[in-house]
């Protein structure tokens, strides 16, 4: 009888998961037709030679400072395992560990996958250097989960800022509510907790404050960008349209937003009279700087570690013949 039971539950949760994962990919490849059409429109206003003539404009040094720029605004991504090692208890070095915590976020957030890879790879990486792997699994999911805290208080700020004109946003107001709600939920919560078991020394808190630099970084990332290109914009004009292309892009369950953010920034920009084609100039540096080339590096001392990882078993193996 019990086993039955047993049974059933498992096959509901099962059935849920298909139907979730269902929905989930109906969803996203719904917001990939109306992405293509949405370019589709767009490129028939797109100019080639305006957009080369743009791009030739920036020179090594300035394409230099954007790689810089791009490596520091990312790096508020590996500091979170600092956090979760003095929580969980992960016997490393701090140097592997942020090399470690490089590789998982970068690749991660190359991939998407809603947190799995990053889950797995630090899983892979912290398994074996800790007493409690649930307990490393657990708060893994804790930071993941945590993550668009700092873009939800961004969505505060913005809905502070523009408490009159965001009634005119239509949808996208929703999408602005429902992300600037999350915070608030999330901390308080947080304070419940910290009260009834002390939340592991403002663990939740201490994520919080790191998600806000991570996403404040990433918005002046390309607000630099914005301006290397020579687009004339005020620092509050591009946060309103950076708030609304972000909020879209992580609503869409598209890694990086791709698509989703890249046509609500265009059009956001263009409405303030800056052309499509450098907007498309500073995605496309933006994309380079903040995701490729640090899951470039993610790559390089992934292949780095598996190198030594693979000297050191063949050591071994020859140490244990003789």
């Amino acid at each position: 009888m019990l086993t039955n039971t047993k049974e059933r539950k498992d096959l509901k949760i099962k059935l849920n998961n298909k139907v979730k994962l269902f929905f989930k990919i109906t969803f996203i490849a719904v917001v990939l037709v109306l992405v293509a059409f949405g370019f589709k429109n767009m490129f028939k206003e797109f100019n080639m030679t305006y957009f080369n003539m743009y791009r030739d404009r920036l020179h090594f040094l300035q394409l230099t400072l954007i790689a810089i720029a791009g490596i520091i605004a990312y790096m508020p991504l590996s500091i979170y395992d600092f956090i979760l090692k003095k929580n969980v208890g992960i016997d490393i070095n701090n140097i592997k560990l942020y090399k470690y915590s490089w590789i998982a976020s970068s690749i991660a957030s190359l991939l998407g996958f809603g947190g799995a890879t990053s889950l797995a790879f630090k899983q892979y990486f912290y398994g074996s250097h800790v007493k409690d792997k649930k307990k490393l699994l657990r708060e893994i999911g804790k930071i993941i989960f945590l993550n668009l805290t700092g873009l939800s208080v961004l969505c505060i700020i913005y809905i502070l800022l523009e408490f009159k004109d965001i009634k005119n946003l239509g949808i996208i107001k929703y999408v602005v509510y429902g992300v600037a709600a999350y915070a608030p939920l999330v901390i308080i919560n947080s304070l419940y907790n910290y009260k009834k078991k002390k939340d592991e020394e403002g663990f939740t808190l201490k994520v919080v404050g790191i998600s806000f630099v991570e996403w404040t970084l990433n918005m002046l990332l390309i607000y630099l960008i914005l301006a290397i290109t020579g687009a004339h914009i005020k620092l509050t004009e591009y946060f309103y349209v950076y708030v609304r292309a972000t909020a879209i892009g992580i609503v869409s369950m598209i890694p990086g937003g791709l698509g989703t953010f890249d046509l609500t920034f265009i059009e956001g920009f263009k409405s303030w009279g800056i052309p499509i084609e450098q907007t498309f100039l500073v995605i496309i540096l933006y994309r380079i700087s903040y995701f490729i080339l640090p899951a470039a590096i993610g790559v390089i001392l992934y292949i780095h570690e598996f190198g030594m990882n693979f000297k050191a078993l063949i050591k071994s193996r020859k140490n244990n013949e003789d």
